[in-house]
């Protein structure tokens, strides 16, 4: 899907990051290991979206701001 997403931005001549997308959840921001808690190996995490959002993250100084773009409403079972 990736390489997909890069040749339609290639054929209408936009810019294409050099870097590989990593998809990840940032569950936590500007903290040190030793301030965060012990987790226990097994921990469970259970998360339930209700969007799924396209951002735009945009460096300023120190910090990351992420713009929303877009967002689609997932299904709920």
């Amino acid at each position: 899907m990736a390489n997909d997403i890069k040749n339609i931005a290639k054929t209408h001549h936009l810019a294409v990051s050099q870097y590989d997308y990593v998809p990840h959840i940032s569950l936590f921001r500007g903290v040190t290991t030793a301030s965060l808690p012990t987790v226990v190996k097994d921990t469970q995490l259970i998360i339930a979206p209700s969007h799924l959002h396209l951002y735009q993250s945009t460096g300023r100084h120190n910090n990351v701001n992420y713009t929303i773009l877009e967002s689609w409403p997932l299904l709920q079972k």
